[in-house]
């Protein structure tokens, strides 16, 4: 009986879904997208919009231009480094603060590692002075190594990820429409998503 109510539950939500348009605007021109998402609900019949692509982010590499760098993942599974276009940011924003934790978190190391040479020649010194310093130093490391925790805490591991890095998985894992412009910079592809801004953003 279970299974006779939710079968009907989740047809209606598939059809509340497609019944929602998809518009995007690329160079000036409106597409709605909701004939592709259909599609891959129903998945019956020629697939159409071909030029339009379903891509995952496998990694966001720099800012150039007006465009975001990164290395998609096609729908045949193949990788392409491409400039984007209107970069949804629930999909570059995880991606972007997990790598800049990881590189904090390193430079982090770096300093503390650096900061314990330091101490330990200045603890050598009988000097009031240095005595001082070393103090000071103490304190700058026993931040330092507070700052590093919070930052591992955040992150996680692979076994036992953090908040960082689960949104860092999700973003990985959605998938997202764009279209190859046919413009090229830098001997780039420039891709669009053609999603518009959300007003007062």
């Amino acid at each position: 009986m279970k299974y006779q109510i939710l079968v009907p539950i989740l047809f209606a939500a598939g059809l509340s879904v497609l019944a929602q348009e998809d518009v995007r605007v690329v160079n000036g021109v409106k597409v709605d997208l909701t004939p592709l998402h259909r599609w891959f609900v129903e998945r019956r019949g020629e697939r159409p919009m071909q030029h339009w692509k379903r891509l995952r982010i496998s990694d966001v590499l720099k800012r150039v231009a007006n465009w975001d760098a990164c290395v998609v993942t096609l729908e045949d599974g193949s990788t392409l480094n491409i400039l984007l276009d209107h970069f949804p940011p629930d999909i570059k924003t995880p991606i972007v603060t997990f790598k800049e934790t990881e590189s904090l978190m390193t430079s982090l190391r770096l300093q503390i590692e650096a900061d314990e040479g330091n101490l330990a020649s200045i603890a050598r010194s009988s000097a009031v002075l240095h005595r001082r310093m070393a103090d000071g130093l103490r304190m700058e490391i026993r931040d330092k190594r507070s700052q590093l925790a919070e930052l591992r805490h955040r992150l996680g591991t692979e076994r036992h990820p953090g908040p960082v890095r689960l949104e860092f998985r999700r973003a990985r894992r959605t998938v997202f429409f764009a279209t190859n412009t046919g413009r090229q910079y830098v001997n780039l592809a420039v891709w669009d998503t053609g999603l518009l801004p959300t007003p007062g953003l």
